[in-house]
């Protein structure tokens, strides 16, 4: 079966709820299983991973009432094979007769890997051995339930088992959730409560769970995911939880200290004034003040009164002095640091004479041109993206002389890289709301624009354009006059070799960028 696992099928699917006959004709699925409704409402392992299988992949034929009760089949690869023991169905519903679909849910991925990974195939090979000893725990309890003291002997050892080989691992297999190995076996156990329909023999088997913390951890995360299976497809099934026991209660130790109860320690000297340790400091010492040797002498080996204080006055002066050359510092700094505002002019853009090489509509954006502009640069044209379509047309920019923002760092517009800014005017006031800067006709392609008044100075680079954000503090000031000519503070006027730039139809009072 898992050698043919990529053939899909044409089967016939067959539902109680579709019609009088139960029959309906789909080319889609991939198996079917033929199963009776009493089986089917039983098993809640089989009703939810039949619920989680996708109908285009798996049909399945739910008998009715006059039907055999345990009817189970599974008829798949074109009626090749055919399935009838319950765990071999609940395996292969999950690995690869429905194309591992439900291989992460139920098997831990293991499923998919089995024939090519050594430890997947040890997992499968593990949960087929935990579903075969549920299977024998359900089949135990059938045929002894009326002597529930077997049961109780068998289920306790086997308790007792889980508990030491879950010590170390989480579920049965190496899994992250847990398997249709630790599920069926989960539900084999809560049946043997179930079945007995005795509150007492569960009050029992909890109690004697309360002891055992690594199987009672393993239940209840067990009951928790086939609760959140159930409610994942809107089934109503009640999951049982007889054997649930609550997780035990642990109290967080809290770390607080009596803050009354702390030693208080003296870390500063006592203060004092810097005019009385002026004042001492220049005035005589008295005969009190001179230091008594005769303690000294005498053996006494103490330190006087009259010390402790002339120390204590020291070290506050000292303090003091180092207090003001810090102020004194920090003032200094302060001034020689000049006001943000009067860093840069705009002297430090490099804004020069570009021709239009090439042009056309950027692919992704209704806004956007994507220019190519010489600039009299070694490396070639520089590609520029400009958001002009609605104020321009494609044949406005053909051999066009453009002014260019150049240090300015290349940046993604709609994933065009655009290095550097096409300047325009606009003003919202005027018909024409943005108009092209243009130099004069003479002027030289890649010439650099200067001011008026404003000495010529390096530009600044690109990475401290960005950072400084230079030309957001100076673009405010950056407009056109009455005339239409383009100026800075309104007195330095931006000029060429040939002459100063203009908006392209003259628009006064237009913000320039």
């Amino acid at each position: 079966a898992h050698q043919h696992h990529r053939r899909r099928i044409i089967i016939i699917i067959m539902s109680s709820s579709s019609s009088s006959t139960g029959t309906v004709v789909s080319s889609a699925a991939l198996a079917t299983l033929t199963v009776s409704s009493k089986i089917l409402e039983k098993d809640i392992l089989l009703n939810l991973v039949t619920s989680h299988a996708s109908s285009r992949q798996l049909t399945v034929k739910a008998s009715g009432k006059g039907a055999a009760g345990s009817t189970l089949q599974l008829d798949c690869l074109q009626g090749t094979l055919v399935l009838k023991e319950r765990n071999a169905i609940l395996r292969s519903i999950c690995g690869s007769i429905l194309h591992y679909a439900l291989s992460n849910l139920f098997t831990g991925g293991h499923s998919f890997f089995e024939s090519s990974s050594p430890s997947s195939a040890v997992a499968m090979a593990g949960m087929s051995s935990w579903m075969s000893m549920a299977a024998s725990i359900r089949s135990n309890n059938n045929n002894n339930n009326k002597n529930s003291s077997s049961n109780d002997d068998t289920t306790n050892e086997l308790f007792s088992s889980l508990d030491q080989h879950l010590a170390t691992r989480s579920f049965l297999v190496a899994s992250c959730e847990p398997t249709l190995a630790d599920l069926d076996l989960y539900l084999a156990l809560e049946e043997t409560t179930t079945n007995n329909n005795d509150d007492d023999d569960a009050a029992t088997k909890r109690t004697m769970l309360e002891s055992m913390s690594h199987v009672s951890r393993w239940i209840r995360q067990c009951n928790e995911t086939l609760i959140a299976l159930a409610l994942a497809k809107n089934k109503k099934i009640v999951v049982p939880s007889n054997l649930v026991v609550p997780p035990p209660v642990v109290v967080v130790p809290i770390f607080r200290y009596d803050v009354t109860s702390l030693p208080t320690y003296v870390v500063a000297a006592p203060a004092v004034s810097v005019a009385a340790t002026s004042a001492a400091a220049v005035a005589p010492k008295t005969e009190s003040q001179a230091p008594k040797k005769d303690n000294a002498e005498g053996g006494g080996g103490g330190i006087s009164d009259e010390q402790k204080k002339a120390a204590a006055e020291k070290r506050a002066k000292k303090a003091a002095e180092k207090a003001a050359k810090k102020k004194e510092k920090g003032n200094a700094n302060k001034a020689a640091t000049p006001p943000a505002t009067d860093e840069w002019t705009i002297a430090c853009l490099d804004i020069r004479v570009g021709l239009v090489t090439k042009v056309w509509h950027h692919p992704e954006s209704e806004k956007l041109f994507c220019e190519e502009v010489d600039l009299g640069e070694a490396s070639g044209p520089r590609k520029i993206a400009s958001g002009l379509r609605a104020f321009y047309r494609l044949e406005d920019w053909k051999d066009r002389k453009v002014v260019v923002l150049c240090n300015l760092k290349p940046r993604p517009l709609a994933g065009f890289s655009s290095h550097g800014m096409v300047l325009c005017a606009s003003s919202s006031s005027s018909a024409n709301q943005v108009q092209f800067v243009e130099p004069p006709a003479e002027a030289k392609v890649g010439e650099r624009i200067t001011f008026t008044d404003l000495a010529v100075v390096e530009p600044e680079t690109e990475s401290r354009m960005q950072k400084k954000k230079v030309f957001e503090k100076i673009a405010p000031d950056f407009k056109t006059n009455a005339e239409g000519v383009v100026v800075w503070k309104d007195t330095h006027v931006a000029t060429s070799s040939a002459g100063p730039l203009v908006a392209a139809k003259k628009m006064a009072g237009g913000q320039v960028s």
